[in-house]
């Protein structure tokens, strides 16, 4: 091959398909700063999970054979996880290409101390009980919310009482316009027969005062939803939803 050709260039030459390298992409500049903290805190309950698990087995053992058990401090782990975000924190920084305010910065370092410790601290309640006071004194929002008190359970068995009532005074109250409506709908029935045979046959003027009165009713049990869900509307009294011709 002669100088000044590559294979490259003789192979296109000779028709021969090759595949050219495509040129190389420079490489997108940071400006924002990522760790994925969440790992970070993980990754330390695993080596606590495998201490305290090895202070279970040390308990199995003959007491002579047995090592001394050290307590478990959680703060000091959460400085140690602090440290640890705090080392990833500064790596990426590095690596950022534009300037981020000193102010951005410490929030979002604290932001990420707080995901690693949280995320540790999850870990160690639902599966160490032993450990859980430790937990909920250094992240409260962890604690689940605390029992009922007696005079809590005493209000809530009055409100109960309250609500049976309601519940009977409404069943009465259903009894009653069911009653009610049957009544409209008896006298519908005699003003047809009344009617018949006379110039006002077919001309009741009740025939559909009992399905507009039901109507009336159930629209008033939705305006009273719809005034529960915060909106506002005027109720009509039964005399203005329905209209008819008196005689």
């Amino acid at each position: 091959m002669s100088k000044g050709h590559s294979s490259i260039n003789l192979a296109i030459a000779k028709g021969i398909p090759v595949r050219v390298a495509a040129p190389e992409q420079p490489l997108v500049p940071k400006t924002k700063i990522w760790i994925d903290a969440k790992t970070i805190g993980l990754k330390v309950y695993e080596e606590l999970a495998d201490f305290l698990m090895e202070q279970e087995r040390q308990k199995k053992k003959p007491s002579f054979l047995r090592k001394k058990e050290n307590k478990v401090n959680l703060e000091e782990i959460l400085a140690d996880i602090d440290a640890r975000v705090t080392e990833a924190f500064e790596k990426e920084l590095a690596e950022v290409s534009t300037n981020i305010p000193e102010a951005e910065l410490e929030e979002a370092l604290a932001g990420f101390k707080r995901e690693a410790r949280l995320e540790f601290l999850r870990e160690v309640a639902r599966y160490w009980p032993e450990l859980r006071e430790q937990v909920y004194t250094l992240a409260p929002e962890l604690a689940p919310p605390p029992e009922l008190g007696r005079e809590q359970l005493s209000r809530l068995r009055e409100l109960q009482k309250t609500v049976d009532k309601a519940i009977k005074d409404m069943e009465h109250a259903l009894q009653t316009i069911t009653q009610a409506l049957d009544m409209v709908a008896e006298a519908a029935r005699e003003e047809h027969s009344t009617l018949q045979g006379t110039a006002e046959a077919g001309k009741g003027r009740l025939q559909e005062l009992p399905s507009q009165l039901a109507w009336a009713i159930r629209m008033r049990i939705t305006q009273w939803l719809s005034q529960q869900a915060g909106f506002t509307e005027r109720v009509k009294p039964l005399t203005e939803a329905v209209k008819w011709r008196r005689w």
